[in-house]
């Protein structure tokens, strides 16, 4: 059984080390925009773990149990990476916007046009091919305007329908062009929806890496507060010391009055808790002598005595007990703090692997794609070929 904890906890502490690794390299924002922010559990199919972060990272901070070991990021540091994060989502949103080919397609599909009805028009000398000048003329007419493109652009797609490379349209190439534009249309909503996933969940992590910040802050903050309350002024010094020996008011006067005069002056007092072992300066303790001689008379007096104690005491005793509650509350922050981090750096680490993954995926997609549209271009060539010919049979 402890082995097995060992092990789950070795494991817990190698995948938030991968998630610390990434936060800890500062030069590591210009991520490439085809990663994606994806989910953790990707696999060679594609499916991922659609759990939301949230969820996640409350689950991983219950497994967490005790603070990690590893030391705590600093809260600069972790803002720095959620900023990055936020960054990255604004960049992947960016690639939303629709390219030309696919508003070409929503204006085609808006105006109910067929193969046929496009041909038809777009062939304004009826030749039976379309130009370059004509197809330029009809895509402004469907309403692809200069501010939605720009000429160079119209001539990308054309030369992107023209398979034949013959430096016009035929009624196969449009035919095939508009059925490759419809294809093109409905992927792109599929990889826009993919998109906006995965620009929503670099936001979700980047809030939680975040919150890993403000948690580490707090904890700071703490620490801040311990060293204050560890420096304490000498008189409550004292008086812990005085309590931590166990002297009693009565023991005082008695031990230390050398000359037995029933008071206690300041050479009596400095040599006595220099004899208990109290470190502070000459005149930290003649500051000390001075507040317990009420009325100045340069001793110490028996009731000045046990008035002082008392009071010493009752203040060690209530600083002890601030002390107390303040190393709790540290530890407290400490342990919050960490488990943030190392839920937030375990997320990173997943989101990060799943956005190479489906990086790695997109790649095998294009270069497919690429195949096949090599594979077709022979076939749509020869269609073409023998379209004209029919065409050229006709007109003899």
């Amino acid at each position: 059984m402890a082995s097995r904890i060992a092990k789950q906890r070795r494991a817990r502490q190698s995948q938030s080390k991968v998630g610390r690794d990434h936060l800890e390299t500062t030069d590591a924002a210009a991520v490439d925009e085809s990663d994606g922010g994806g989910d953790a559990q990707s696999n060679a199919s594609g499916s991922t773990n659609t759990t939301p972060l949230g969820a996640r990272l409350k689950a991983k901070r219950a497994s967490v149990g005790r603070a990690s070991n590893l030391p705590l990021l600093s809260p600069r540091n972790l803002h720095a990476r959620a900023d990055e994060f936020f960054e990255r989502a604004t960049a992947e949103e960016a690639k939303s916007f629709h390219p030309l080919q696919a508003k070409l397609y929503r204006l085609i599909v808006e105006r109910g046009l067929t193969v046929d009805d496009l041909f038809a028009e777009w062939d304004r000398n009826k030749d039976g091919t379309v130009s370059k000048l004509e197809f330029r003329i009809n895509v402004r007419k469907l309403g692809l305007s200069e501010e939605l493109a720009n000429t160079q652009q119209i001539d990308t797609i054309f030369k992107w329908l023209d398979m034949d490379n013959g430096g016009s349209l035929d009624r196969v190439e449009i035919r095939a062009g508009i059925r490759k534009l419809e294809e093109d249309y409905k992927s792109l909503r599929v990889q826009n929806a993919a998109v906006h996933e995965r620009a929503a969940r670099l936001r979700e992590l980047a809030n939680h890496v975040k919150q890993a910040a403000e948690a580490t802050e707090l904890y700071e903050q703490e620490q801040q507060r311990r060293e204050a309350m560890s420096a304490l002024p000498a008189g409550l010094r004292l008086g812990a010391l005085l309590q931590a020996r166990n002297v009693k008011p009565a023991d005082i006067v008695s031990t230390w009055d050398k000359d037995g005069n029933g008071t206690i002056d300041p050479d009596e007092f400095r040599v006595q808790v220099r004899t208990l072992g109290f470190k502070a300066s000459d005149e930290e303790v003649r500051s000390i002598f001075a507040d317990m001689d009420v009325d100045s008379s340069g001793d110490l007096e028996v009731k000045e005595i046990m008035t002082a104690m008392k009071r010493l005491a009752a203040q060690a005793r209530a600083a002890k007990a601030a002390e107390d509650n303040q190393v709790r509350a540290l530890a407290r922050a400490k342990k919050k703090a960490a488990s943030a981090q190392e839920a937030a750096l375990s997320l990173v680490a997943e989101v990060e692997a799943a956005s190479q993954a489906e990086a790695d995926e997109a790649r095998r997609r294009e270069a497919a794609a690429e195949a096949e549209k090599a594979e077709a271009e022979p076939q749509a060539r020869g269609r073409s070929k023998e379209l004209r010919g029919a065409q050229s049979l006709r007109m003899w």
